[in-house]
């Protein structure tokens, strides 16, 4: 029969103490930390993101800036959420206080104006604006008006088209963008 010494079963004792609760304190470690980086970072990381009231849905924005010719360009993917096309949409964007007119299109590739929004298509929307330096977060505005085909007493529901809808809608929202640095090539004209 092998007797062990006193110091033997405590180190053994600790040793077991050590690799029980290392492991739970490793573990609750790692959760702390996982979560400190999901509260801290979105907090100064800001992603772009924009919301309209009512009316249309922002899919996506970027905000473009490029330093070395002092231009800068925000474009805004929208679909119409409406039961009803729009007509003619045109779009300004305000930022600090100071408004930019811009104009509608069907796709980045097809820059034709978007003069028949379908319901559930989705269009973009661009604007040539102020220079914004690529380390300032930025807040504005957006406007797109267009004519709601709902308005009109001559819709066509097969072809989504209507004739002089009287009114112009107005659709208003907000965006939080942080600009990003890229060549002139990549602006849309």
């Amino acid at each position: 029969m092998k007797f062990y010494s006193k110091t033997s079963i405590k180190a053994q004792s600790a040793m077991e103490y050590l690799l029980t609760y290392g492991w739970s304190f490793l573990v609750i470690t790692v959760v702390i930390s996982l979560f400190a980086i999901y509260l801290y970072l979105p907090a100064h990381i800001n992603q772009n993101k924009c919301d309209f009231l009512n009316g249309l849905n922002c899919v996506d924005m970027i905000l473009q800036s490029n330093s070395s010719t002092s231009t800068s360009q925000i474009i805004v993917a929208l679909s119409n959420k409406q039961v009803f096309s729009l007509q003619n949409a045109s779009f300004t964007a305000s930022i600090n206080g100071q408004n930019t007119s811009g104009t509608c299109f069907y796709s980045l590739s097809n820059t034709l104006p978007a003069n028949n929004i379908i319901p559930g298509n989705e269009f973009y929307c661009a604007a040539n604006i102020l220079y914004q330096s690529r380390l300032a977060t930025v807040n504005g505005n957006l406007y797109v008006a267009a004519f709601n085909c709902g308005f009109s007493q001559n819709y066509n529901a097969s072809n989504y088209t209507c004739t002089k809808p009287p009114v112009e809608s107005i659709y208003t929202g907000t965006f939080t963008a942080q600009p990003e640095l890229v060549s002139k090539s990549k602006l849309i004209p």
